[in-house]
C-alpha cells in the first residue's frame, strides 16, 4: 500500500512491454492492475465503515499533501539521518517510540556499515559492466536502483532511513554482485570474502 513502488513498477512495466508487446494485455494486468486492486482492497475496512468513493478520493488527495510535506510527529526525528543523500555514504539510523499498555518500546534501526557503504561503488561497476561488456541484468539493476533512490534524494522534505526499505533489494542485490564479481577476478578472492563476511 505504499505509494513509492510505482517508481519501479512503471519502468519494470515499460520494459516488459517494448519486450513483449503482443503480451501487453498480460503484462498491464500484472503491473499496473493486480497492484491497482492488491492498493484497492487495502481500503476494504475503510468502505466498509461507510465511506464512499468521493470520501476515498478526498482520502487520496490528502495522503498525497502529507506524503508531500510530511516532517515528522516528533521534534527529535528530525535531528536524526532524514538525508536519503546520506543513506549509502555513512552509517545512518532510524528510532522510533511506541506506547502501549506498558513501558514504551524503543525501535532502532542502524544500517550495516560494511554492506551499505559498498552500495554506490555496487551500484557504479554494475553501471560500468553494463556499459563494457553489455550486461543487460547489470543495466537493470542500476535501472531499477536509481528509479527506486533518486526520488527519495531529490525529495524536498526529511526522507527517513526507514524509507530505504524500498531501496534495499537493489541495494543488496549490487553488493552482491560486486562481491561475487571482486571473489572471482581478485587473486586469493576467497579469503577477501571471507574476511569481508567475518
Amino acid at each position: 500500500s505504499k505509494w513509492y513502488v510505482a517508481f519501479t513498477l512503471l519502468p519494470c512495466w515499460a520494459l516488459l512491454l517494448r519486450r513483449r508487446a503482443a503480451e501487453t494485455l498480460f503484462v498491464s494486468a500484472c503491473l499496473l492492475a493486480l497492484p491497482a486492486a492488491v492498493y484497492l482492497l487495502t481500503f476494504l475496512p475503510w468502505f466498509e465503515r461507510g465511506y464512499g468513493l468521493l470520501d476515498w478520493l478526498e482520502l487520496q488527495q490528502a495522503m498525497a499533501k502529507e506524503t508531500a510535506a510530511h516532517r515528522g510527529y516528533n521534534q527529535y526525528q528530525l535531528e536524526l539521518d532524514t538525508s536519503a543523500t546520506m543513506w549509502f555514504l555513512k552509517p545512518v539510523a532510524y528510532v522510533d517510540v511506541a506506547f502501549g499498555g506498558g513501558p514504551p518500546t524503543v525501535f532502532l534501526g542502524l544500517s550495516l556499515a560494511p554492506v551499505w557503504l559498498l552500495t554506490i561503488p555496487a551500484v557504479a561497476l554494475a553501471a560500468a559492466r553494463a556499459v563494457r561488456a553489455r550486461e543487460e541484468s547489470a543495466a537493470l539493476l542500476g535501472l531499477f536502483f536509481g528509479c527506486s533512490y533518486l526520488p527519495f534524494v531529490l525529495a524536498f522534505r526529511p526522507i527517513w532511513a526507514h524509507t530505504a526499505f524500498a531501496v534495499l533489494p537493489f541495494a543488496l542485490m549490487a553488493v552482491a554482485q560486486a562481491v561475487l564479481w571482486a571473489v572471482r577476478r581478485w587473486r586469493h578472492g576467497n579469503l577477501w570474502l571471507l574476511g569481508y563476511l567475518a
